[in-house]
Parts: C-alpha cells; sequence; structure tokens
C-alpha cells in the first residue's frame, strides 16, 4: 500500500512539475494514452512476436525480395522468374514499392531481416503516426487536450485498431496524407507550402496506389465544394489538385509499369459520370468522365494534365460565381442541407460503416459536426462523399467490389476523430449545465469512451489480428515445412499470404493470371481435397508446380468445403508430413522417371521433347506450350507457358460415315474424337501417333483411324488419316465422310482465307448459328492479341462450310468447320493441318517458315499428264506397257492397262491384287473443277492402298473426268478440251497430276485437227509433261522411303535426305521456299535447279538430286552473291517503355519489308525500315533478317526508368 501511494505522489509531482495547472488534463490524457498503446498495441505484439494482418505478409515477400537483390532492376528480373508470364500487368509486384523499398534498406542498414525489422518499424511508425496526427489534429482543434483526446478516438476506431500497426504501404502514408491535408488546410500558399506538398504527393503515389487517387478525388471535391458553399478559392487545394496530374504523369512515366495499378483504381473516376448519365439522364456525364479516366489515367497524356489542371480553375471561378449570386440568398436552405442523410435503401454492408468507425465515434462526430466552421464542414462532407458515396453509387449498380465500404473508410480517420472530440466537447459543455443526472450521464460518457479506448484496440490486436496472421500452432508448423525440400517448391494455401515467409518457400497462387489459369487452379485444387479419384495433385503440379498442401479448418472454407467431404487422405500422391489440430501439411511423392519440373524445356535450343506428365502428354517450347490427352488424341491446352488460349473450352473433332450400299448393316454412323480410350498410341522422338478401329452402331469394323501429332519447335503439324479399309462385301462400297471440327473459347472474331484473301468476322451472341458456304485454306481463331492459327494443307478438300455464333450465358463462342471427301475401298483421306498459336502475324510466319521445304511427288520436279486407254465401265490396274501414239505435229505417251469392272475394286479384290504384287489401280473418276470451289485440290495426288490398317505398295492414281467417252456422242469438242484445261489448271496449282482416259477411236478426229497438240502445249505451259502411270506410281511408291530434315538461315536452307530403299531414287525432288532477293538470284549446292516460280514476295524453287540405296546427301540453297550487312539502331526509350527500332544496311539506306524478331515476337518494318515496340525492363534479343543480308542478331539489357535516368547521371 505504501509503494503504492508512493508512486502516486511521484506521479502527482511529476505532473505538477511538468504541466501547469491548465494543462493537467493533457497531462492525464498522456498518461491514459500510454497506457492504452502499451496494453493494447505494444504488448499483443510483444506477445505474438510477428507481424499483424494478412497483407502485411504479401508486402513483406515483395519486401524481402527488394532485400536480396542489390537494385529495383534486379528486384523486378528477378521476382519476374516466379510468376508464369512476367509481362502481365496484373502482376502483384507491378504495385508501388516506397515501403518495400523502404524497410529493405532500413534491414539492409540495420542488418536485421526484413521480418523483424517490418515488425519494430510498424511499432516505432505508429509513434509517427501519433505525432502527425496530434499536428493535423490542429487545423481543427484549439487545445492540447482535445488533440490528445483525438488520438485516443483514432486509436479506438475498429477500423484504425486492426490496421495502424500492420505493415501495409496504406497505414505507411498516413503520415505523408495527413501533412499534405495539413498543409492544404491552411489558405496561404507558400514556397515551404508547395515544397512539402510536392514532396508528400510524391511518397504517396510511389508507395500506395489508391490513397494517391483518393488524395485526387478528395482534393476535387473539397475544392469545388469551398467554391460553391463558402465562395472562396483555396489555393493550397487547389495546388494539390492540379499537381497531382502532373504527379502522377511523371510517376508512370518514370515508373510505368506502375500504371496498371493506377489504372485500375482510377476507375473510380467514371462512378459518377455513369451514376449521372443512367439515373440522372445527363448524356455526357459517362463521356467526360470516360474521357478523364481514358487520357488521363490509361494513355497518360501530358497535355490532359494541362487541360484537367485548367478546367477545374474554370470550374472554380465558376461555382464562386453562382455562390455569390444565388447559394447566399439561401443561407437557411443551405443550413438545412449540410449534410445528408444515409439512403434507406443501402444494403448491410454500408450499414456496418457506424460498427468500423466506432458507434461512440459516430454518435459523437453527429454532434461535433455542428461544432466545426464552415470550412471543417465542407472539408466533412467532401469526405464522407468522397468515401461513402462512391460506395452507395456501386451499390444501386449492382456493381461487384465497391468501394469504400471496407478499404476507403480507412480515410475517415481525417476527420472521424477531431469531429468525435468535438461532439464530446458540445455534449459535456450540454451535461455540465443540467442539474440533474448530468454528472452521471457525463461520467457513463466518459467510461464508455475509457473502455472503447482500451477494449476495441485489444480485441483488435489481442485477438483479430492474430487470427488473421494466423495461430501459433499454424505458424509453427509453416515454419517446420521451411526445413524440409528445397526453397524453389512451391506451396498452396488459399487464404494463408505468410506462406513465403515462414515456410520459405514459394506460394503457388503467386503470379498466378486472372480468368481461366486461376479457374484451372482452383478446380484442380477443389479435386485435390475433395475428390478421391484421378491424379490431380500430379496434374497440379505439371500445370502450377504445386508440391505440398496446406489443410485447416480455415482453408476448407476458402474452398467453400466441408470437412466430412475431405478425400485428400485417400489420394496416393499425396503423404502426410506433418499433423497439429486442424492443420497439416501433404507431400507429393515424386516417383523416379515422372520428376519433371512444369514449365521444363521452355528456351530449350534443342528439339521438342514429348513429356508424359499427368493425365496428359506435354510439349512445352520458346514458342508453344500444348497437352494432349493422354488416352485420346483431344487438345487440351494450347498457347504458351502462360496462357491456355482454350481456357475452359475445348476442340472437338468428329467424323460422320454414309455408305454407298444397299447392305443395311453400313448405316450411317458418327465417331467422336475426344471420347474412349480405345487408341493405340506410339512416342517416337517429336511424335504423338493414335490409332484406332471405328465401329459402327453394330460393332461392325468401318475404317482405321490414326491421328498424328508431329511436334516441330514453332509449331504443330496434325494429321487425321481415315481409310475406307475395314469393309469386306462383295461389291464396291464407297464411303462418304463428313469431318467436323469445332471450338469452344472465348474468341470474339476470327479471319479465313481464300485464295489469299483475308476475311474478318464477329462474332456476337446469339441464340442461332451464322453459317457461310465458304471454302478457305487457313483460319485464325482470335482472342484479343493472340489466338490460334490453322492451315489446311492440300493433301486433301479444304473447309467449305462453316458456321459459328456467341454464347449468350457466358463469353464463349462457337466455331464449327466442316469438309468431306468420296473415299473408295482401300483409299484414306489425309486431313493435315498446322498449329501455331500467338499474334497473327508471329503464328502465320511460323507456319510459313516450318512449310519451307517439302517433298514434291514427282520427279524432276514435273507435273504427270497420264493418259490411259480403257474400256468403258472398267477401272485400270497396272503394270501397262507403253507406247506413242501420234498427233498431227506431235505424239503422246499412252499407257494400256489391265482392265477390271468397277464391282471388283473392293477390300477382297484389293487383298488379292496386293498378293499379285499389282504396282496401282485407277480410282473413282473425279469431276471437272468448278472455279476454286469444288474438285479442286487434294484429289488428285497418288496414294497407297489400306487394308485393315496396313498400307501396301499398291498406288492409287486418280482420274479425272472428262474421259475421252463422250466425244463419242457430242460434238462439242470445244468444250471438252477447255474441261481438260481446267483440270490442268487445277493441277499446276495444286503440284497434282492429271490422268485421262482416252480411246484412240473416240479421239483420232481431234488428234489429226491439232486440238491435241494445242492443249499438249498449254499444259507444258502449266508444268504438266506426259509420262506413263507406271513411272509415276514406281517414284511415289520409293519416296515413301525417303527420310529429309533441313535447317533454315534466313536466305540459306541446308536439306539432309536419305535413300532408305533398296534402289536407286533418280530426280528426287524438294520444292523450297525462298525470300524473294532484289539483286541475284539463288544458287543449288550438291542438287540441280529444275524449276522456279514466283508467288508473291518469293521464289518457288524446285531441285532435284539422285540418291543410290542408302545414300545421304546435303543439299544447300543459298543467294548467288555476297550479302550486305543489316544494323539495328535503338531509339526513343529511356529505360522501359516505348521505343523505335530502325533497320538500315551497312550505308544507312532504310531496310523495308525485313523480319524484326524480338523475344520470339515478330514485326516487319515499314518503307522507312522502322518498327515501334514496347521493352520491358529485363534482357531481350533481337534478330534482323531479309533475304540478301547477313542476319543481325544482338542482346541487350533494358532497364527501369529510374536506372536509366542515374546511368545517364
Amino acid at each position: 500500500m505504501k509503494r503504492a501511494d508512493k508512486l502516486l505522489f511521484y506521479i502527482k509531482s511529476g505532473i505538477n512539475r511538468f504541466f501547469p495547472q491548465q494543462d493537467k488534463l493533457s497531462a492525464l490524457l498522456i498518461l491514459f494514452l500510454i497506457f492504452v498503446l502499451t496494453i493494447a498495441y505494444f504488448i499483443p505484439l510483444l506477445f505474438f512476436g510477428r507481424p499483424f494482418g494478412t497483407d502485411t505478409y504479401t508486402h513483406l515477400f515483395h519486401t524481402m525480395q527488394i532485400y536480396n537483390t542489390d537494385s529495383l532492376f534486379s528486384f523486378y528480373e528477378e521476382v519476374g522468374k516466379i510468376v508464369f508470364n512476367p509481362g502481365l500487368n496484373e502482376n502483384s509486384y507491378n504495385y508501388p514499392f516506397g515501403s518495400w523499398l523502404f524497410i529493405a534498406v532500413i534491414s539492409k542498414i540495420s542488418g536485421l531481416k526484413p521480418i523483424l525489422t517490418a515488425g519494430i518499424f510498424s511499432a516505432l511508425y505508429l509513434a509517427v503516426i501519433i505525432s502527425t496526427y496530434y499536428v493535423y489534429s490542429g487545423s481543427f482543434l484549439m487545445y492540447k487536450w482535445q488533440k490528445i483526446l483525438s488520438i485516443l478516438f483514432l486509436l479506438s476506431m475498429p477500423i484504425a485498431a486492426i490496421s495502424l500497426e500492420t505493415f501495409r504501404p496504406s497505414v505507411f502514408v498516413i503520415p505523408f496524407l495527413l501533412l499534405a491535408f495539413y498543409f492544404a488546410y491552411s489558405e496561404k500558399l507558400s514556397l515551404k507550402t508547395v515544397v512539402i506538398i510536392t514532396l508528400m504527393s510524391i511518397t504517396i503515389a510511389l508507395s500506395h496506389a489508391g490513397t494517391f487517387i483518393y488524395l485526387m478525388i478528395f482534393s476535387i471535391v473539397f475544392f469545388l465544394a469551398g467554391c460553391l458553399f463558402q465562395g472562396k478559392f483555396y489555393k493550397t487545394v487547389y495546388f494539390i489538385l492540379a499537381s497531382s496530374f502532373f504527379v502522377y504523369w511523371v510517376t508512370v512515366r518514370v515508373f510505368p509499369h506502375l500504371l496498371p495499378q493506377y489504372a485500375n483504381k482510377s476507375s473510380m473516376f467514371m462512378i459518377p459520370g455513369n451514376f449521372m448519365a443512367t439515373k440522372l439522364h445527363i448524356f455526357f456525364a459517362d463521356d467526360l468522365s470516360y474521357i478523364l479516366y481514358n487520357n488521363m489515367f490509361v494513355n497518360d497524356e501530358f497535355v490532359y494534365a494541362l487541360i484537367y489542371s485548367a478546367l477545374f480553375f474554370a470550374l472554380g471561378q465558376f461555382l464562386i460565381y453562382v455562390n455569390k449570386f444565388f447559394i447566399q440568398k439561401y443561407n437557411e436552405i443551405k443550413k438545412s442541407r449540410n449534410y445528408a442523410l444515409i439512403p434507406a435503401s443501402i444494403s448491410h454492408s454500408s450499414l456496418l460503416i457506424p460498427f468500423w468507425i466506432g458507434p461512440v465515434h459516430t454518435i459523437l462526430s453527429f454532434a461535433g459536426f455542428f461544432r466545426l466552421d464552415s470550412k471543417g464542414k465542407c472539408f466533412m462532407i467532401s469526405l464522407l462523399a468522397v468515401t461513402v458515396l462512391p460506395a452507395w453509387i456501386n451499390e444501386t449498380e449492382d456493381i461487384a467490389g465497391a468501394t469504400g465500404v471496407l478499404r476507403e473508410i480507412n480515410y475517415l480517420i481525417l476527420i472521424i476523430p477531431v469531429s468525435a472530440v468535438l461532439g464530446f466537447s458540445k455534449i459535456t459543455e450540454i451535461l455540465q449545465q443540467k442539474k440533474k443526472g448530468g454528472r452521471f450521464l457525463l461520467l457513463l460518457l466518459t467510461l464508455a469512451i475509457i473502455s472503447s479506448a482500451i477494449i476495441i484496440p485489444l480485441i483488435g490486436n489481442a485477438y483479430y489480428n492474430n487470427k488473421f496472421s494466423g495461430d501459433d500452432y499454424i505458424i509453427n508448423g509453416m515454419t517446420w515445412l521451411s526445413g524440409t525440400g528445397s526453397p524453389d517448391e512451391k506451396v498452396v494455401g488459399v487464404g494463408y499470404r505468410n506462406i513465403p515467409i515462414f515456410t520459405e518457400k514459394q506460394d503457388s497462387t503467386y503470379g498466378l493470371m486472372q480468368g481461366s489459369r486461376t479457374k484451372t487452379f482452383t478446380k484442380i485444387l477443389n479435386r485435390v481435397y475433395f475428390y478421391g479419384d484421378g491424379n490431380h495433385a500430379m496434374e497440379h503440379y505439371t500445370l502450377f508446380g504445386t508440391r505440398y498442401y496446406l489443410l485447416s479448418d480455415k482453408l476448407i472454407s476458402n474452398l467453400h468445403g466441408k470437412p466430412e467431404d475431405l478425400t485428400i487422405d485417400h489420394n496416393i500422391d499425396l503423404d502426410r508430413i506433418y499433423s497439429c489440430r486442424d492443420f497439416g501439411i501433404y507431400s507429393l511423392s515424386l516417383q523416379s522417371g515422372n520428376t519433371l519440373m512444369p514449365n521444363e524445356g521452355y528456351h530449350k535450343n534443342s528439339g521438342p521433347t514429348i513429356n508424359e506428365i499427368g493425365s496428359g502428354f506435354e510439349i512445352n517450347t520458346e514458342a508453344y506450350k500444348i497437352s494432349v490427352d493422354k488416352y485420346n488424341p483431344t487438345i487440351k491446352y494450347i498457347g504458351d507457358n502462360y496462357h491456355n488460349l482454350l481456357q475452359e473450352g475445348s476442340i472437338n473433332e468428329m467424323a460422320s460415315f454414309y455408305f454407298y450400299s444397299t447392305d443395311e448393316q453400313f448405316s450411317p454412323s458418327q465417331y467422336s474424337f475426344n471420347s474412349g480410350n480405345n487408341y493405340e498410341i506410339k512416342r517416337d522422338n517429336n511424335q504423338l501417333i493414335y490409332r484406332t478401329i471405328i465401329k459402327n452402331k453394330d460393332r461392325i469394323n468401318i475404317s482405321t483411324a490414326e491421328v498424328r501429332y508431329t511436334f516441330y519447335p514453332e509449331i504443330i503439324k496434325r494429321e487425321y488419316i481415315i481409310s475406307n479399309d475395314r469393309i469386306e462385301n462383295e461389291e464396291r462400297v464407297p464411303m462418304l465422310l463428313y469431318f467436323n471440327s469445332e471450338f469452344f473459347s472465348p474468341s470474339n472474331n476470327f479471319f479465313y482465307f481464300n485464295n489469299n484473301e483475308r476475311y474478318e468476322k464477329t462474332i456476337y451472341p446469339s441464340q442461332d448459328c451464322v453459317e457461310l458456304d465458304d471454302k478457305f485454306e487457313r483460319i485464325y481463331i482470335s482472342e484479343g492479341d493472340s489466338g490460334i492459327f490453322i492451315d489446311y494443307e492440300d493433301t486433301s478438300v479444304y473447309p467449305d462450310y462453316l458456321y459459328y455464333k456467341g454464347i449468350i450465358s457466358c463469353e464463349y463462342s462457337v466455331i464449327g468447320l466442316r469438309q468431306y471427301e468420296i473415299v473408295e475401298p482401300g483409299a484414306s483421306v489425309h486431313i493435315t493441318q498446322y498449329i501455331s498459336a500467338g499474334a497473327e502475324t508471329t503464328a502465320e510466319r511460323r507456319i510459313n517458315e516450318q512449310n519451307r521445304v517439302s517433298l514434291h511427288l514427282y520427279p524432276d520436279g514435273i507435273l504427270p499428264l497420264i493418259f490411259c486407254s480403257y474400256n468403258s465401265g472398267t477401272v485400270l490396274a497396272g503394270p501397262g506397257e507403253f507406247r506413242e501414239i501420234s498427233t498431227k505435229n506431235s505424239s503422246i505417251k499412252l499407257t494400256e492397262t489391265l482392265g477390271r469392272t468397277q464391282k471388283e475394286i473392293n477390300l477382297k479384290s484389293l487383298k488379292q491384287y496386293s498378293v499379285e504384287n499389282t504396282p496401282y489401280i485407277t480410282s473413282i473418276m473425279i469431276n471437272v473443277p468448278y472455279y476454286n470451289l469444288i474438285n479442286n485440290e487434294g484429289l488428285r495426288h497418288p496414294q497407297n492402298v489400306l487394308i485393315d490398317g496396313e498400307e501396301t505398295d499398291i498406288i492409287i492414281l486418280p482420274i479425272s473426268k472428262p474421259a475421252t467417252n463422250i466425244l463419242s456422242f457430242t460434238n462439242n469438242s470445244e468444250k471438252f478440251f477447255e474441261d481438260w484445261e481446267k483440270v490442268a489448271e487445277s493441277a499446276s496449282e495444286n503440284n497434282d497430276m492429271a490422268l485421262f482416259l482416252i480411246t484412240e477411236s473416240d479421239i483420232s478426229n481431234q488428234m489429226k485437227s491439232g486440238k491435241m497438240d494445242e492443249f499438249l502445249n498449254y499444259a507444258e505451259i502449266l508444268g504438266l509433261f506426259p509420262v506413263s502411270a507406271d513411272e509415276t506410281a514406281r517414284h511415289f511408291r520409293l519416296i515413301g522411303n525417303i527420310e529429309y530434315n533441313f535447317a533454315e538461315e534466313n536466305d540459306k536452307i541446308t536439306i539432309t535426305a536419305r535413300n532408305k530403299n533398296n534402289e536407286a531414287v533418280k530426280g528426287l525432288t524438294f520444292r523450297i521456299k525462298m525470300p524473294a532477293v532484289k539483286d541475284g538470284s539463288y544458287i543449288a549446292q550438291n542438287s540441280k535447279i529444275v524449276k522456279e516460280q514466283i508467288s508473291g514476295d518469293q521464289k518457288i524453287i524446285f531441285v532435284s538430286v539422285n540418291l543410290e540405296p542408302g545414300e545421304s546427301k546435303k543439299i544447300s540453297i543459298l543467294p548467288d552473291f555476297e550479302r550486305k550487312k543489316l544494323l539495328a539502331e535503338i531509339s526513343g526509350c529511356l529505360g522501359e517503355g516505348e521505343a523505335k527500332i530502325k533497320i538500315t544496311d551497312d550505308k544507312g539506306e532504310e531496310i523495308d519489308k525485313a523480319t524484326v524478331i524480338i523475344d520470339s515476337e515478330i514485326y516487319y518494318t515499314d518503307e522507312n525500315g522502322i518498327i515501334e515496340v514496347f521493352l520491358r525492363r529485363g534482357e531481350h534479343k533481337i534478330i534482323v533478317k531479309k533475304a540478301g543480308y547477313t542476319m543481325y542478331s544482338y542482346e541487350f539489357v533494358v532497364t527501369d526508368r529510374i536506372s536509366a535516368i542515374l546511368g545517364i547521371v
């Protein structure tokens, strides 16, 4: 008791010594303030020993990344390596970095770890916030005790109690915001005020985008409100308003990676405009707000900073004019409308605002509002308008993610503690004047204030903040995991942002792209926790790298699941390695041979490799990433490492079979290539081959189907080979095949190409499909800046029917393609697609580059013109005799073959022909081409007969109509030869053959009249030369055993060919696409050029070579002149940003149409040799190519703007 009296004596003596009589109340409040800080703030922090909050650990993670590097540039370079796509604006490290950099620097100076520095800093920084708030409150309060009491009100606001001691940028900027408002509240605009406000604005802009936008909006509202309601032009407030525009412009120019954050936050500017346009029918309001948002904040145009500064100046002057002539006449109306009631229709979330600012604070602030002067009232109304009003507007518009309810409500600390003090003073005066019960009510009010000052921050920091950051046993479990495995491994625990801090491993959710990737991430994760089937954990590891899975009641709730639905313990791929209470850690077991890291193989120089990962085969190159199902040939993923162009969609293929037969067992059938697992799958280097037997509904074999994927470094070649090789019947049974491809994806438009004409279609939501009966050889299905490019090779007819529609219920579309062909017994439909992912020009260039070399089907670059004798109603089979018959001025070579009736060409007879070593047969006759629409490509080339899925040595040679028997009953020989010319034109265009059936008696008159000579001359001009059927079939059979590959180096092609036959191949011909050169031509090494063609800006060269059995040869095509040099000059880019790259030769002459490749993205120079490109920070490689010039290659580093400026200085 004596010690207590002694302590009390010393306290009283200290107060009497250091505080005058009138300040004793202030002294008591200071002691109480110290008590509250100790009990409710410092002791909980020391007890738990770690920073509070959830966002805290996200910011701590980035702080640690800066701490571990030696510059901001290194930070962005290193953190970019652990996200899926470092180029995405939505990556969380593209954020104002001021607070991260500050703590990282302090940690480096002090030698403390960032987590400890952040904890100490949070406690000490609270003193800084209190001190600045004390100064700031002097703008409204006169007495010292009032200022101290406002601090107590600040600390006891629930929203402040759970945030002031956390390490967050929004807390870091509070002192700077308070000082900015303190000087802005002063009406004197001095040099000192200008400098301080500018420094505060810059600091806020570099530390927290939301606060800076709030400062900007509030200064606008407060400035205009002061002009309107008080008739005063606040110079300091206007300076904040105008300078914030210029500070913003400078900030995003120097640090362009901050632009996405500001573009997102500044969308608040569109809220009032949209509200006025829709609710008040001010039709131009939304346009004005959009102009401000788009040009000022998205495009960051300097001129708009000037325009809007002048606009608000003029608007302020106009409102002052309005005040003078109208508002002052109605003071009584103004007084009755100084504040507004919250609408009754406001939602539950907005009704929580009084709770978050504190019930006592709300009541006292309402009373204190009337103690504020007119400027103070204007200040408070402006604050409420900028915080509460946007939330209310968003709720009335049913916009998700409303601002202002919980996030923006933090800014009410600028006025609520001050107005609460004034309200307390007013109520105290009233109660002191009240004789009965006044003292008792005052005592209750004081107790309520004291209780809230202690209890609210104590509960917030000792209970809720600890819950937010994680209980001790959970933190202990994470810390235990830090000693297991390696730091490169990934952990998933939805809702736990402190994973990288305590586990010292990567968080699987970090850098996750919004949209389909997040949906896929969550979908597979839910299957890991709540589905017992499949290898979902391995699939999650494949796509996202997740090695460890956390489990707790909180996590189950975050996944919207129930504890009783958990099946993770039954997952054979996972081992539970830690358990404490409801918290557990599971580790993925990686078996030997199955330890491929996700994205392994990316940026490799070697060719594509096929990796079996999870439930699919994955191929990952620098140009693309594709995943094909392990059980059927379905493409599950196509795009790059960062983005699946299908998202949640799919590519579906279906074949429909119709048979020309009276046998009822051959009824129409359909087959989906996306279902079932009855495929025989073969992996061979860079090839995946799916093979199956298609049955009809009666389980009768009707076809062999083979889907063949060939993976090149930049594109995928996909082939569907569907054969009529299973129907054994006495009669000939041709098959009509319809092949349908359907794309279900988030595409909103597509482009298709017909005869090199490009057609664009936009897809709109609709219940009905739009149909196009138009043939096309290429299609690009676009999803914004990227898409899927498909080029159809003329091994089959091109698609001739297309339909599309947008899905009304979601942002997806359906695009369907169809192609059809009649397939004779033993024949096949061979659909070949070249698929490339990326921007349209890039994807198209990759396909063209891969298709530069192909094997010509006929010897020495010729196109066969074959004449066969026949009897009506027969199909011909070799071998045949070869003889010449005379024309008027020349002769033709006629092949006389064995004639068999068409009914004999069925599977049974084909088997017999195979035993007899029949070299070839002729197919059903193909009609005359009709323009470029039908009977054109993909029909007039040879193919091998297939029997029961096995390839034979019998070659099918297609016949083209008309046969000469038509001349026996018509005298229109002009029409006859016109049709032959159309066939020859089609064969020339598609590198096909033309086989005509003739009888000498039918065509003798034309042979003598010279019309046959005219046709032969025209055919020769087109590249067709008379040869025998036997020679054509033999050469085609031999080239099936030719193995070749090629290497491309700008304007040089090197081909390595090997003959795997037991006999020599004469006249083996390659068709090579080379870029046209201005001066000079091309030469062939170790081969000879037999034909050249010009196609646009390409020269197509046919080179011929002879190969002995087993022989290999290397063939080169290159310019016949010395190449010039190329140079690239980069300008217009100070660090990261827009740059111009100019391509010239060594004499300074601009090079147009040069190919510029920057990090696999392709650009083409304009007539001035220039491309414009946005260069992000980091390492880049530029490659410049053009035929006739040496290839230019250069690696360079782009730094951030501040590093570039410092480098110049």
